[in-house]
């Protein structure tokens, strides 16, 4: 049985995997969704969004042998530099909001979600692209000492 972390982690991809202009969404960026990937995207490959869940703390127990955890949640939305003069990456933003908020508790595996802060800025490192950073956390629950 999976871990709630990566039960919601791997929920999140999903949500953000439909996001298509068939679905009513302003770019297509759920058809290149990844978890943690570390290699550079190459530029047919976009737009992209990539997930990194970087930090899970307790917040809190409000029933003994409960406890409240609070799991940060880095979103990569990455577009095509020929495309940021469209608006392109901020539509993928947009996008990245409205797909969480179909249902910010991911089937009752969370809690809530906060929309935290998102940024834009151009990598240029290997080749220029335009990258947002959107941080979400997560608030989830489980049995104390048990991650499911």
């Amino acid at each position: 049985m999976p871990i709630k972390r990566e039960s919601i982690v791997a929920a999140l991809a999903a949500r953000l995997a439909g996001i298509t202009v068939a679905n009513g969404y302003n770019t297509n960026a759920g058809a290149n969704v990844t978890i943690w990937r570390v290699t550079s995207f190459d530029v047919n490959e976009l737009p992209a969004i990539n997930i990194a869940d970087i930090r899970d703390e307790v917040i809190g127990e409000q029933i003994p042998l409960v406890q409240d955890w609070r799991l940060s949640v880095r979103i990569h939305a990455i577009a095509d530099p020929a495309q940021l003069a469209d608006g392109t990456l901020r539509m993928i933003v947009a996008d990245v909001y409205k797909a969480i908020g179909v249902d910010h508790t991911f089937s009752g595996s969370a809690i809530k979600t906060d929309l935290e802060t998102d940024e834009m800025e151009l990598d240029q490192k290997e080749s220029r692209l335009g990258i947002a950073t959107i941080n979400i956390g997560i608030h989830y629950r489980t049995n104390k000492f048990q991650e499911e």
